[in-house]
């Protein structure tokens, strides 16, 4: 008791000198802020670089026209043309395209669905922008 006592008090000297920020509330797992910050993470659809879900990743949101800009995570390489798997963890069906713009062929992404592998359905490499329906 007196160890926890006597922590507390060395943890508040430090805030209170400028040592240590001021300690901030954090949510318990079955807080609502976590479990919002865990469904909007969890409400993509997301696009693989490899099969089996391997590689860098892009995870999308919304709608996107073009997949120039978009970067695979952890590289500097541009997600267009180079999808190999996806997930689709959204509540909405979406149809990739091959080409900017929502033209040319397509791939149908039913809602809660995944491939692990874009080359069996002929899309593999190709996706180039993203529509939900």
């Amino acid at each position: 008791m007196k160890r926890a006592i006597a922590t507390a008090v060395g943890i508040a000297a430090l805030c209170a000198g400028g040592v240590l920020a001021a300690p901030t509330a954090v949510a318990a797992p079955g807080d609502s802020a976590v479990a919002s910050e865990a469904s909007v993470n969890a409400a993509k659809l997301h696009i693989y670089r490899h099969d089996d879900y391997k590689g860098g990743y892009h995870g999308f949101a919304k709608s996107d026209r073009d997949f120039t800009n978009n970067l695979w995570t952890g590289a500097a390489n541009s997600v267009n043309n180079g999808a190999s798997s996806m997930r689709n963890k959204t509540s909405r069906a979406a149809v990739l395209y091959d080409g900017r713009g929502f033209t040319g062929r397509t791939y149908y992404a039913k809602k809660h669905s995944s491939d692990s592998d874009l080359s069996n359905n002929g899309f593999d490499n190709r996706a180039s922008s993203l529509r939900f329906l």
